[in-house]
């Protein structure tokens, strides 16, 4: 299981060009939380579940992404689409579901 784990999480080398890039990172990390938050809270709202649970799994996914994710080319955030993944989840499974499905996006 800790050999599976290390293959998952980032390693150093990810981070060599980050002294270089952490000032566009900045700004591109400000600039997708001003569109993805109020994004997620229109998913939120739109599934039936409220502004919370959009809020919820737009961080849930967020963290999940950015500990597990990692390519320079990834784009990872709320979209158009989980609107019409959720409504069928809550309808068929609940408000629950939406939390494990907030996991697996990420």
């Amino acid at each position: 299981m800790s050999a599976f784990m290390s293959r998952l999480l980032p390693r150093r080398s990810d981070y060599a060009g980050l002294r270089g890039s952490w000032r566009g990172d900045a700004v591109a990390g400000v600039t997708v939380g001003v569109v993805a938050l109020p994004l997620a809270l229109a998913f939120g709202i739109t599934t039936g579940l409220g502004a919370t649970a959009g809020i919820m799994t737009a961080i849930v996914a967020g963290l999940v992404a950015g500990v597990f994710g990692g390519s320079n080319v990834q784009v990872s955030g709320p979209t158009g689409a989980m609107t019409v993944v959720l409504v069928p989840i809550v309808a068929q499974s609940g408000a629950d579901a939406v939390y494990v499905v907030g996991l697996m996006a990420g």
